[in-house]
């Protein structure tokens, strides 16, 4: 977190009328004060540097504007959150009028013990990785719901979607302080393949599970593991198949677990891995079956 109490005034400078937000009104009783979402331009409609009446949460969907303070500017990158307390002057701006896109909410008060004893001045950055950023728009489309209608079953699930986001990026934060960003993706990656070891696209879907491209996806497992992402699952793929066979499972069996249209398939990709043929272990009352490629 980073703290600078500044003496700017509190004002929150609203966007154009024809921009996407939404304003609580005086007798609203949750905590949510603001929100804001959609595309905007700041290098043509800049937004002053002020301190606010709550604590703000941005998240950067596209674009790359400029978040501005009292000590300087810095660019804020698309994947990102920022948390700022009420005493942490900021505004927007752009030195192009580029098209950015970032969801915003203002809450009156942290409702979790994750920010409740953090300065008010704090600002914190958090890289979101893709699951959490599709979890946080998720948050955000829920809290633009619920501010439509009225009642005490709207302020609830508006209190509760508040904690929702707190925790969500807070949890992101702890990720990201026991390993890296790569790290934490690759081993969501590694627990999806090893649940997946059926299927028939390995790359392309677990790119989609990710939210990543299949380049991305390359870049990373070359990183860290040194090999690409087909190479390590044909490898799962032929640990598991080794395993079966040792437990007796039939290559017939084994084929239809592991995703292939044919036992021949098994046999001959096994064959190529380990340069033997696969042998299931005799079972009781059973033949030993052996399989060599045709």
């Amino acid at each position: 977190m980073l703290g600078a109490m500044s003496t700017l005034p509190r004002r929150l400078y609203l966007p154009r009328p024809d921009r996407a937000y939404w304003r609580a009104t005086a007798t609203t009783k949750h905590g949510l004060q603001y929100l804001a979402w959609g595309e905007r331009r700041f290098g043509d409609s800049p937004m002053p540097c002020s301190r606010h009446d709550g604590w703000v949460f941005a998240v950067l969907e596209a674009g790359s504007p400029l978040v501005v303070t009292q000590v300087g500017t810095s660019r804020f990158d698309a994947g990102t959150a920022l948390i700022m307390g009420p005493d942490h002057a900021y505004g927007w701006a752009d030195t192009k009028r580029l098209p950015c896109r970032m969801l915003l909410w203002m809450y009156r008060n942290p409702q979790t013990a994750l920010l409740a004893n953090e300065d008010s001045a704090s600002r914190l950055e958090i890289r979101l990785s893709p699951p959490v950023l599709k979890r946080v728009q998720l948050i955000h489309a829920m809290c633009r719901e619920e501010s439509q209608r009225a009642g005490r079953t709207a302020d609830t699930a508006l209190d509760a979607l508040q904690r929702l986001l707190e925790a969500t990026l807070m949890a992101e934060v702890d990720a990201r302080g026991s390993k890296g960003e790569d790290a934490a993706i690759l081993q969501s990656g590694l627990q999806w393949i090893a649940a997946h070891l059926d299927t028939a696209q390995p790359a392309a879907r677990l790119a989609d599970y990710l939210g990543i491209s299949v380049s991305t996806l390359f870049r990373k497992f070359k990183s860290e593991l040194g090999e690409s992402t087909h190479d390590y699952f044909l490898r799962m793929r032929m640990e598991a198949a080794r395993r079966k066979f040792a437990e007796g499972t039939s290559v017939k069996e084994a084929a239809f677990q592991l995703g292939y249209r044919h036992a021949g398939d098994l046999s001959r990709a096994y064959h190529r891995h380990f340069d033997s043929p696969p042998t299931a272990r005799k079972r009781r009352g059973e033949h030993l079956e052996t399989w060599r490629p045709v």
